[in-house]
């Protein structure tokens, strides 16, 4: 059991998880420096002033190691949408028009984000957990950063492979609707978003014709 928590810690918050364990790690060794210096000052190798301040030394270690590591969720929204090759040439203010529209949500283990076939309803920005992407024959897992679904969004095509999350997730969703609301009111985006698009439509189109027999 706490091997299952520990990994979805690791999937969920990586970079806090490995704090935690580094934590964890220095705490055991100033226990074990504390100690040795007792035993070197009972066996008289050590003299009460150089113990002193040794032990000194070594609590203040302690007292910043104490200190429970603070969490980021590292959710800059900007950066999660610009990761979308289709919304990295947009504007801040057209960035941030995209960033009003998220709405989070939370996925738990196991959870099915994604069906194949389904049609699509929604994008998805990962900013905490990892997810498995199941396509073609294909197991992909994505991290913190990630983003999957916007193609459904873009080209009306039903959903081509499956996601499962691996552990709790944190997302941010883009939803069908919003999408076709912001590209409505922002001729700007519809064009960067079709350029992006018709040039991923290509390189799909090719990538088949050349795996075909």
């Amino acid at each position: 059991m706490t091997a299952t928590a520990v990994d979805a810690l690791r999937q969920q918050y990586s970079a806090y998880a490995e704090l935690l364990e580094r934590r964890l790690l220095e705490k055991f060794w100033l226990h074990h420096e504390d100690m040795e210096y007792r035993a070197l000052f009972e066996d008289g190798v050590i003299g009460p002033e150089l113990y002193s301040v040794l032990r000194r030394e070594m609590l203040a270690v302690r007292a910043k190691v104490e200190m429970r590591p603070r969490l980021d969720l590292g959710l800059d929204t900007r950066a999660l949408i610009s990761n979308v090759p289709m919304f990295a040439g947009l504007t801040k203010d057209q960035l941030n028009a995209v960033a009003r529209l998220l709405r989070p949500r939370i996925a738990v283990p196991g959870e099915k984000l994604i069906r194949n076939g389904d049609v699509a309803d929604a994008m998805y920005f990962l900013s905490s957990g990892s997810v498995e992407v199941q396509v073609v024959g294909q197991n992909i897992r994505l991290r913190p950063g990630d983003f999957f679904g916007e193609m459904g969004l873009v080209t009306r095509q039903r959903r081509q492979g499956n996601v499962n999350a691996l552990g709790y997730c944190q997302l941010l969703i883009l939803n069908d609707k919003d999408f076709t609301r912001l590209l409505r009111s922002n001729p700007e985006i519809q064009a960067q978003i079709d350029a992006v698009a018709n040039t991923r439509i290509q390189m799909n189109e090719q990538a088949g014709a050349v795996k075909a027999p």
